[in-house]
């Protein structure tokens, strides 16, 4: 049934055909990867036309009112393919998809969970599955959610949505399997669609007297060079849902050429830009800081050059410590080094208080857990007469990860091996920090490309067995502020359906025993199809303590 509208011409079955056939039955890996599971197909198939204009029975129904499965398979421990277990698809989701292979499926008044992402598929699930008020799944560390029906375009475009939108009709197609997931094929003219409501995010009210905003926003490749109208969407983001933040970490800013792969390295350019975009949408002069990775060194995509950056608003007591306001053929107002990627974040205790011997500078930016990733960067900044270090990370993707629908159940996470040596690099110097400075003010924060729960998580806040303090009845080194938002607003990221935390925001004890700091992920990308980028901003109303 996935014939469309050339076979005609071609001579090629068409749908409606019954069809003969004859071949042998083969299990076979989509494009060969070990982590998918296999596909059933005939191989050296011949067929012959037996009628045309076959009545096609109706569609299996995938949303049945009972709730799909969340076990994905707990018995096939180490491999699925090839095990010697029966099908159990009332209790395995992987089970349930098998049997539904090659099947002519329906899914009636479908609510999108994932918008398009960029090969045109988008994630649904049927009306009986229960959702956030907003339509969103939430992945939680015990609930992955394998009952998402991701709709794909191999063999009809699909439409454009974004979630909350549903479908007043039923989404007809045929179950496939490829790169890791089970997916259905979209077949059929879909049902009309209801767009769900987008609600505007309204400005932060001003930040209050002796309150102080941090916030952290992953750019998505972000460059001059090709940003367009995006520049400007940014700036409105900054000035308006973000409140103009005292401080603002950036993440996935690329160099001044963008993939252009052409030895350029600072984005000094960019930055400048952002800076003059943010003015002209009525937000205050930012100065920005950064320090340019060596070429090729920092990963991402090849020739991009990203890094992580600040952007600093000096008009409320807030300053960089010992930094010029421009660097040597900078635009006015950024500061970027260009030749000290190599230049570590070092702490020294002065007159019983923590600074750094050069700021700004990376964190350990020769450990082998750094290579081939991005270096985060230490910022030392005063507030009136108070010290606040904040570091900005972006640690290492989730690349090579096995897929959670895969051939090896449960699957495994090599990508966490390198970020949680990443997450101990930067607890390292957190307690330089605080070892200098028990009272210090230190804030890390970023895209940690994983979830409150991680181990990465757990060893950069020095909670739960997976920290590297070994008395678990100490307090922890840093908060998690991610941890006090209310559980349906916790999710900068939709992955495939899957609204998830990758970015956080951490705080010293000594910050956040400064009065209820307030953490807010900000919804304006995740989850619609028109995104300024694949992730939310987050941003942080902290009160410190005096001294």
């Amino acid at each position: 049934g996935l014939a469309v509208e050339p076979a005609r011409a071609a001579g090629l079955p068409e749908v409606g055909d019954r069809l003969r056939l004859a071949g042998r039955v083969a299990e076979v890996r989509p494009g060969g990867r070990e982590t998918n599971l296999t596909t059933t197909t005939l191989v050296e198939a011949t067929w012959t036309r037996e009628a045309q204009g076959v009545e096609l029975p109706p569609p299996v129904p995938l949303d049945t009112g009972e709730p799909w499965p969340q076990t994905v398979d707990d018995d096939s421990p180490g491999g699925v393919v090839g095990a010697d277990t029966p099908l159990d698809p009332q209790h395995d989701s992987l089970d349930r998809f098998e049997c539904l292979e090659g099947m002519r499926v329906g899914l009636t008044n479908g609510r999108v969970v994932g918008p398009n992402v960029k090969y045109g598929e988008f994630a649904v699930v049927g009306p009986s599955t229960l959702r956030t008020p907003e339509g969103l799944l939430l992945l939680w560390q015990d609930r992955p959610n394998p009952g998402r029906v991701l709709v794909d375009d191999r063999v009809r475009e699909t439409p454009v949505v974004s979630v909350s939108d549903r479908f007043d009709g039923t989404l007809v197609g045929v179950v496939d399997y490829n790169y890791g997931a089970y997916k259905v094929q979209l077949s059929e003219e879909p049902p009309p669609i209801v767009r769900g409501p987008r609600k505007p995010v309204g400005p932060l009210p001003r930040t209050a007297e002796g309150a102080l905003r941090v916030g952290s926003y992953n750019l998505e490749n972000f460059s001059v060079a090709d940003a367009g109208p995006r520049l400007e969407a940014v700036a409105e983001h900054i000035v308006g849902p973000l409140g103009a933040p005292d401080v603002l970490a950036l993440q996935e800013v690329q160099d001044d050429s963008g993939a252009e792969d052409d030895g350029v390295v600072t984005a000094r350019l960019t930055l400048g830009a952002l800076c003059d975009a943010v003015e002209a949408a009525g937000g205050p002069r930012y100065r920005a800081v950064e320090i340019a990775p060596e070429d090729g060194e920092d990963g991402g995509r090849p020739g991009g050059n990203i890094r992580v950056a600040y952007l600093v608003r000096e008009d409320r007591g807030l300053s960089v410590v010992d930094v010029p306001l421009t660097s040597e053929g900078a635009p006015e107002g950024v500061y970027s080094l260009a030749d000290a990627a190599d230049r570590a974040a070092e702490v020294v205790a002065r007159d019983g208080r923590a600074a750094l011997v050069d700021n700004p500078a990376r964190v350990a930016p020769d450990e082998a857990c750094w290579a081939s990733s991005r270096k985060p960067l230490a910022l030392h900044l005063r507030w009136g007469e108070q010290d606040l270090f904040v570091v900005d990370v972006h640690f290492a993707s989730k690349g090579g990860d096995h897929p959670v629908m895969g051939a090896f159940q449960p699957p495994v996470r090599r990508s966490e091996v390198k970020r949680v040596a990443q997450a101990r690099s930067v607890a390292r110097f957190v307690d330089a920090l605080q070892a200098a400075d028990p009272e210090a003010w230190v804030v890390v924060t970023g895209d940690f490309n994983d979830f409150p729960w991680s181990d990465a998580l757990g060893a950069v806040t020095g909670a739960g067995p997976a920290g590297v303090v070994d008395d678990e009845t100490a307090p922890p080194r840093l908060v998690n502020l991610a941890d006090f938002v209310s559980a349906e607003q916790r999710y900068t990221y939709v992955y495939l359906g899957n609204a998830q935390i990758l970015d956080h925001l951490l705080v010293s004890p000594a910050l956040h025993r400064g009065g209820a700091p307030v953490l807010r992920m900000v919804h304006v990308n995740a989850g619609f199809a028109d995104q300024v980028s694949d992730h939310d901003p987050l941003v942080a109303t902290l009160r410190p303590p005096a001294r």
